[in-house]
């Protein structure tokens, strides 16, 4: 029999952060472990524990494991542990593994959250970086990302970060929520955004964070025209209500939004709070073509219907404001079902709503089998949606 092509082999083996599974492949056979291998070392975590560090970095290191060294993609830095602040040294062996993975790496998440001397998680302060690792990072890393996520890190010398990403396409910033944190007004670079950058995720935010002169609020005003995905994501316990009129004093910024994100918690804060009037007022958002929501939150799973159902009732702007809308899509829990579907079923052919329904689901073990439960959303949910050609579903493992 002649071996498999590794093409095929990767088609058939899980991609996702199944790793007990990709292990138990590998040892399958000699023709499974490259692929397998490929998958596992795509993504490594480096941090916590100085210990834990160094023996990361020795294995990589090491002759006889280069090619594992090859199949990283993307590198996670988890700085509590690295001895990365200004007043201790980098371990060599942590800028000598940085310095040969650099031109291999596309996507570097950064967790920055600090343990103080009371056992407080503080925010990275990135001026307070040691030179040595922070020059590492801005020369051997940074050029050659398309991704990057700074979660923890102050937003002092978020420009200055940015320069050093020219290729970069992919942004996540995560604030502090309710940690204190020193004043922002701190960059001193000229605002600055890559060329190519065409999406940005902003988690944790603030009312504060969307001050036109807040370090945030600069970058939104310098980015326009760039950014094509937005992503808000909230957590219910930020304290405040939140809103999307935040956006209300950056148009350059909204205006040119094609696919705009709502994470659960902040849709369901919306829809909790009775905020109607943010999803009747996409104007802000005129070229957009999709709108995702997350409602997996199950507490609210029993209101998300009626409220979306009425919004799209009343929302006869859709049209005029958002004449490029394609897709309204939902994230949803596999196991859920909801006799309410009905209702937003009968908007199928309403004639002002132009844009398809979508819906990915999250299929988890235990769960529904996906045919099952696609079949369910077809035949019993959304079958006018079905019907008519504008249900589109999606699996997200």
């Amino acid at each position: 029999m002649k071996a498999l092509p590794q093409e095929l082999i990767y088609q058939a083996l899980p991609t996702s952060s199944d790793n007990d599974t990709l292990r138990s492949c590998s040892l399958v056979s000699r023709a499974f472990r490259p692929t397998a291998q490929s998958v596992l070392f795509s993504h490594i975590c480096i941090g916590g524990s100085l210990d834990g560090t160094l023996a990361i970095c020795d294995f990589f290191l090491a002759e006889e494991n280069g090619r594992f060294l090859r199949y990283i993609q993307k590198l996670t830095l988890t700085f509590n542990g690295l001895q990365v602040q200004s007043s201790e040294t980098p371990p060599v062996e942590l800028v000598s593994l940085l310095i040969k993975l650099g031109p291999q790496i596309n996507a570097l998440y950064i967790e920055g959250l600090l343990e103080d001397e009371w056992g407080d998680e503080v925010p990275t302060l990135w001026p307070n970086l040691s030179p040595v690792f922070r020059d590492c990072l801005y020369n051997h890393v940074m050029p050659f990302l398309t991704v990057l996520e700074l979660s923890g890190v102050t937003l002092i010398r978020l420009f200055t970060i940015l320069r050093h990403c020219p290729m970069l396409q992919h942004l996540v910033i995560e604030p502090f929520g309710d940690i204190e944190v020193p004043d922002l007004v701190g960059e001193t670079s000229d605002p600055f955004a890559p060329d190519g950058l065409s999406s940005l995720s902003l988690d944790r935010f603030t009312e504060d964070e969307f001050d036109e002169h807040s370090i945030l609020g600069r970058f939104l005003q310098c980015s326009g025209g760039c950014i094509k995905f937005f992503e808000l994501v909230y957590h219910l316990e930020t304290p405040f209500s939140p809103s999307l009129q935040f956006l209300s004093g950056f148009q350059d910024f909204t205006r040119h939004i094609k696919h705009l994100s709502l994470g659960k918690d902040l849709f369901n804060a919306i829809v909790f709070n009775e905020r109607r009037d943010d999803l009747l007022s996409l104007h802000m958002f005129p070229q957009l073509e999709k709108i995702s929501f997350d409602i997996t939150l199950e507490p609210l799973n029993d209101i998300w219907f009626d409220w979306v159902f009425d919004c799209f009732k009343l929302s006869t702007s859709f049209p005029e404001a958002n004449p490029f809308l394609k897709m309204v899509h939902f994230t949803i829990q596999a196991t859920s079902g909801e006799a309410r579907a009905h209702k937003l079923d009968s908007l199928a052919h309403n004639p002002a709503l132009s844009f398809s329904l979508g819906f990915t689901v999250p299929v988890k073990e235990g769960n529904a089998t996906i045919d099952s439960y696609f079949h369910l959303l077809r035949s019993f949910w959304f079958p006018s949606w079905d019907q008519a050609g504008r249900l589109k579903l999606f699996v997200k493992y």
